[in-house]
């Protein structure tokens, strides 16, 4: 990675896989990006098995204070959304993908990101309601998708003709569900 940062200066955009990495290998190679590639403004980080911190989100807005669009999809959402209200302020779009968004995150990324404009949400939560304010403060937003995939999954299985002998049965079919969405 290195030898791409040193020969592409005008890189605007890098997506990163992390699954088991050492966090100092993700710190070094986003200070390299940011010391080398003055056009980045573009990140995107899926998160798999990866002790992915705080600190992460910290170092990334530390390094890019001029980045406008970022993802991240991580397994839960613990705290994420306030990191990234906090250390990247200069967002213009943010896509999230990761489960128990509520409507409080959406709020502290709205109030953390003046510049915002665009934002996307995959969740998985079983209290996804949007209040009157947040409903409100989207739309002034030029666009925005937000899927919650539990609801989805809810409508979805009252449709089905499902007969199950057991609540085994009905697990199984869930899981199925989930994987067939995981791989949309």
């Amino acid at each position: 990675m290195e030898y791409i940062f040193e020969r592409s200066p005008k890189l605007e955009k890098i997506s990163f896989q992390c699954n088991g990495w050492l966090p100092s290998f993700l710190e070094d190679q986003f200070t390299i990006a940011s010391i080398r590639c003055h056009s980045l403004k573009n990140i995107e980080i899926d998160v798999y098995s990866y002790n992915f911190c705080y600190s992460d989100i910290e170092c990334i807005g530390r390094l890019f204070p001029n980045l406008e669009k970022f993802r991240l999809e991580k397994d839960h959402n613990f705290g994420w959304t306030n990191e990234i209200a906090r250390n990247m302020g200069g967002l213009f779009e943010l896509q999230l993908k990761m489960s128990n968004i509520v409507a409080d995150d959406l709020r502290t990324i709205l109030d953390g990101c003046p510049k915002f404009q665009f934002l996307g949400v995959v969740t998985n939560s079983t209290t996804f309601l949007l209040d009157d304010d947040v409903k409100e403060r989207l739309k002034r937003l030029q666009g925005y998708e937000i899927y919650n995939i539990f609801e989805w999954q809810k409508q979805r299985l009252k449709r089905l003709p499902c007969v199950f002998t057991n609540m085994e049965e009905a697990k199984i079919v869930r899981m199925r569900f989930i994987l067939v969405i995981k791989l949309l």
